[in-house]
């Protein structure tokens, strides 16, 4: 009350809308997050908040990250500015899961070429 601004407000709105883009993919997940926007959404969701939603793991985005690989993690979500740098930190992240799944398929004989073949 008496601020010009609606913060409690702001904040609920902004806690919903990060809770509803969560909830889109259920089940366990990593969130990515861009370092200059984790001191902004500690204001909106605390970790207790991101669990209970279905973050297993926390990180920042960063050079060499391996986002692949978590065994009982269905997802991983990046909460990122869109900028140059960024993206291109996304989208090496991406390739390299990729690569690191088809790799793992191929390890299980699932993928092309992979598996053992019976004469």
């Amino acid at each position: 009350k008496g601020s010009l601004l609606p913060l409690a407000e702001l904040r609920t709105q902004a806690q919903r809308t990060l809770i509803g883009l969560l909830d889109r993919r259920p089940g366990k997940k990593v969130l990515v997050l861009d370092p200059k926007i984790s001191g902004p959404l500690a204001l909106v969701a605390n970790i207790g908040v991101l669990k209970e939603h279905g973050v297993e793991k926390l990180f920042h985005l960063e050079p060499g990250l391996k986002v692949g690989g978590f065994e009982s993690v269905q997802d991983v979500v990046y909460l990122v500015r869109p900028t140059i740098a960024n993206m291109k930190l996304v989208s090496e992240q991406v390739i390299e899961a990729e690569g690191e799944a088809e790799r793992k398929d191929r390890k299980k004989g699932g993928g092309p070429g992979g598996g053992s073949r019976k004469n």
